[in-house]
């Protein structure tokens, strides 16, 4: 995170995971070489800019938009059979993500004595659509997904008193 200037706050983050297991026993055999760790993206990156303008008579403006990476992963260790679906893990998996969200917010706004904020946000604005978990039912023969939000947009108005 930096403060370039007064009111303007940069942040960047980024991460490299790459776990391995010691040792991992399904059914009785060691898979530690086949098993990934169920949830982990390799590679995640965060970029975020945040401006906070100065004071006015009417409020304190303030802008804020940030961008974030996953690389693709997996929902789960090892595919539940591994005999008939041995790609389903892989199948059901999680493919990489882009997130790009936004925020003009009109804080502090006198308003009867007290403080009123309003705001205009949006979230998943490149409207990605990607898993967030799977169930592998294995032998069943099928597997069910879970896909994030559509793009969000939307007003926020909230007073403190």
């Amino acid at each position: 995170t930096a403060v370039p200037t007064k009111g303007l706050t940069l942040t960047f983050d980024g991460s490299y995971v790459d776990p391995e297991y010691k040792k991992f026993v399904y059914l009785g055999l060691d898979r530690k070489d086949d098993a990934k760790f169920g949830y982990v993206s390799k590679f995640s990156t965060h970029v975020g800019v945040a401006y906070k303008f100065p004071e006015t008579s009417f409020g304190v403006p303030a802008v804020t938009v940030d961008y974030s990476y996953k690389s693709k992963r997996v929902f789960e260790s090892l595919s539940s059979d591994p005999i008939g679906l041995p790609n389903a893990r892989d199948d059901l998996g999680g493919e990489a993500r882009k997130d790009l969200s936004g925020r003009f917010a009109l804080s502090e706004i006198p308003f009867s004595g007290k403080q009123l904020t309003l705001a205009l946000f949006g979230e998943n604005l490149l409207d990605e659509k990607y898993r967030v978990s799977t169930i592998d039912f294995g032998a069943l023969g099928f597997g069910t997904s879970i896909y994030n939000r559509p793009r969000v947009l939307g007003i926020e108005a909230k007073m403190e008193f």
